[in-house]
């Protein structure tokens, strides 16, 4: 478990699937979608990996606002994070994402750690600034214009 200023982020369990579904909203279109994302990149991939997108809570009332964490990727390990609508813009993912790169660097077992960022999105862009990536390229891909960050040294391109 990683605690910030505001929240504690630690791994999901199988038993907070639902609850996770029903208070980020997340990224699929269904709330089955949903339940089954968090259980393969939450749960599964935790158990398989060590790492994993990991919920986000807050310190005090121990309400779910987001989540963020890494998962492997074919480039190596994808940073990610999404919030529940409510929550953003106030500072959550920057500082998820300010206590699990370092968490990142120190124990995930892959030399590769990146992040990706559909434009227009400046406050993600912000966000992965402020983790200490930088933006290392630009380009297209079948869903449309793409950057990805890295930190130093850790590039996920040859």
């Amino acid at each position: 478990m990683l605690t910030t200023a505001r929240m504690r982020i630690r791994p999901f369990s199988c038993d907070e699937v639902s609850d996770a579904t029903d208070a980020i909203g997340l990224l699929a279109d269904t709330d089955e979608q949903n339940r089954e994302w968090i259980s393969r990149l939450g749960v599964e991939h935790q158990r398989v990996h060590g790492y994993a997108y990991w919920q986000c809570r807050d310190k005090e009332t121990g309400q779910l606002l987001g989540f963020c964490g890494w998962r492997e990727h074919d480039l190596g390990a994808s940073l990610g994070y999404a919030f529940a609508e409510p929550t953003r813009g106030n500072g959550y993912a920057t500082e998820a994402a300010c206590a699990v790169v370092p968490w990142g660097v120190a124990n995930i077992g892959v030399k590769r750690l990146y992040a990706s960022v559909r434009p227009p999105n400046p406050a993600s862009c912000k966000v992965l600034e402020h983790a200490g990536m930088t933006l290392i390229r630009e380009y297209e891909d079948a869903n449309g214009p793409r950057l990805i960050y890295a930190l130093p040294g850790r590039s996920p391109l040859p």
